[in-house]
């Protein structure tokens, strides 16, 4: 069950450096926030871009 706020959304709630629970939108798995281990940003560089569109390529091929 996911921390959340007074409006009934979910939230991050990872514990801060300041010792306080983050506030931030808790998504994906684990209803983390991307700081705290949520949702991938997906590849960056080239080369995982290259390898992510490749992968997307086969398979789809499967299909």
């Amino acid at each position: 069950m996911p921390y959340l706020d007074a409006y009934g959304k979910p939230r991050c709630a990872a514990k801060t450096r300041q010792g306080v629970p983050c506030k931030a939108q808790g998504l994906g798995r684990g209803h983390r926030c991307p700081f705290h281990g949520g949702l991938s940003t997906g590849p960056t560089t080239e080369e995982g871009k290259a390898k992510a569109l490749a992968a997307l390529a086969r398979g789809r091929g499967k299909s």
